[in-house]
This record gives structure tokens, C-alpha cells and sequence, in this order.
């Protein structure tokens, strides 16, 4: 897209070049984005690995508010008494979706003679594992709803900057230096199975799926704060909650409580 908005391939590399000598502090600035939005893409993967989908999707909302925060401090902006109360109605709805505001109570365990000591510790040590699986996956959302909140304000900061950047430039900085933090941390943590299996072992259809609906989003993400703003899109996305929850029903076996 870059290459196509500078009139040819060789255009680009030079307007690479220049921007690139013009404005290095710029460059420099942008690799605090680049590695926020790699940690949320790990966070969120970590999330859904031990929460249901459609609870993570509730709590990974919660960055609307942290949104509305970092907008207020980096940018100044004004946010009226009907978007605080939005906020504040997505909080609610959050804890409730965790179980916090309502809380069923807990199945009482019955013990039984000879080995029923077994089989009740055995029950008590499965629903700690799993409360803590909960946790984890709570906590990586969370992560995920800071750092996107904060990465995605900043970006809009710069893009909206008086050097007046082209979009697709940005967008290509980002994406150089989310891939070179990337493959530093596959070749740190995971040399010996790519060198065996080669770096796309396990890719199948779903996978790359999964790989261009993020790249496709993350292109819509930056043409909406160009020309809106994040907290738009944050409202916006509150959307997904509904559509996971659906999904989730349908596939998943997932029951919606009252």
C-alpha cells in the first residue's frame, strides 16, 4: 500500500530513506508501540488459552477504559458525562461477566468412607488448578487491555503529529519492528524445534486465517484513528462482546447467565 501511494517500489525505498533521516527520533519513538502491540498479540493468545472466549472478550473491553485514561493524559482530549458513564456501565459488566458482582455459590463436596478423603482432595486440587488457570487467563487480558490501550494512543499522538506522517509509512515501521522483535524471541526460546521442523511447522488453514484477520485489523485499526480517534473505536468493538458470546454459545457450549 505504501509502495502504491508512492508511485512505485523504488519511490518508496527512497522516501523510506529520507523520512528515515529527517525524522529518527520519530523511528526511535516507534518501537515503544511496535513491542506494546507484541506483548498484547502474546497476552491475548495466553488469555484465551485459559479463559472461555467469551469472558476474555468482556475482559479484554476493559481497555476502553484505560483507553479514555491514556487519551486524557497524552492528548488532552475531553470526554463527556455520556461516554463516563459508558465506561463506567463496561466496568459493571466486566465484573459481573467475571463473576464478582454476582457470585454463584459453590457446589458443596460430599465426602464419602474408605476413599472418599481421596477423591475429595483430588476435586479440591482440580478446581485450584482451574481458579488458577482463571487467574493467569484474567491477567493476561488485563495486560493485553494496558498495553494495546497505551500503544494505540501514543500511535494516534504521532500520527496526528504536526510532521503530518503518511499512514502507510507508519504502519510499515510498525510492522519492521514488530517482526524483528518477534523472530529475536522464536530464535531465543524456540532455535532447536524451528531448526527441526522449520518455522511454519503446525501452520494449517485456521492458522492463517488467524494471521490475516490480525493483519487485516490492524490495517482498519490505523485508518480509524487517522481519521477518528481510539476511543471511537474502543465503543465500536464493544460489539465483539455480543458476537463472542454468540459464537461462543454456539460453538463452544458456553452458557450465558443471567
Amino acid at each position: 500500500l505504501f509502495a502504491v501511494e508512492c508511485g512505485g517500489f523504488g519511490q518508496m525505498v527512497q522516501k523510506i530513506r529520507r523520512d528515515f533521516s529527517e525524522r529518527p527520533q520519530e523511528w526511535a519513538q516507534l518501537s515503544v508501540p511496535a513491542l506494546l502491540y507484541l506483548v498484547t498479540n502474546i497476552s491475548v493468545y495466553v488469555g484465551y488459552d485459559n479463559l472461555e472466549a467469551a469472558l476474555g472478550m468482556v475482559m479484554y473491553q476493559s481497555k476502553i477504559v484505560f483507553t479514555a485514561i491514556f487519551s486524557v493524559t497524552l492528548l488532552n482530549k475531553k470526554i463527556s458525562v455520556n461516554q463516563w458513564c459508558a465506561v463506567f456501565v463496561l466496568v459493571l459488566g466486566v465484573i459481573a461477566a467475571q463473576g464478582l458482582l454476582f457470585p454463584q455459590p459453590a457446589p458443596e463436596a460430599h465426602a464419602h468412607h474408605g476413599h472418599g478423603h481421596g477423591k475429595h482432595g483430588g476435586g479440591r486440587s482440580l478446581a485450584a488448578a482451574a481458579e488458577k488457570n482463571r487467574v493467569v487467563g484474567m491477567g493476561a487480558f488485563l495486560l493485553a487491555a494496558v498495553c494495546t490501550s497505551f500503544a494505540s494512543v501514543y500511535f494516534e499522538k504521532m500520527i496526528k503529529s504536526d510532521s503530518k506522517p503518511s499512514l502507510w509509512l507508519r504502519n510499515l515501521q510498525l510492522a519492521m519492528y514488530s517482526g524483528v522483535i518477534a523472530v529475536a524471541g522464536l530464535l531465543i526460546n524456540d532455535y532447536d524445534e524451528i531448526a527441526r521442523q522449520g518455522p511454519l511447522h503446525g501452520f494449517g488453514f485456521w492458522t492463517w486465517c488467524a494471521v490475516l484477520n490480525n493483519a487485516l485489523g490492524g490495517l482498519l485499526v490505523a485508518v480509524i484513528i487517522k481519521y477518528a480517534d481510539n476511543i471511537l473505536r474502543s465503543f465500536a468493538q464493544g460489539l465483539a462482546i455480543v458476537s463472542g458470546a454468540v459464537g461462543s454459545y454456539l460453538l463452544f457450549d458456553f452458557q450465558i447467565t443471567a
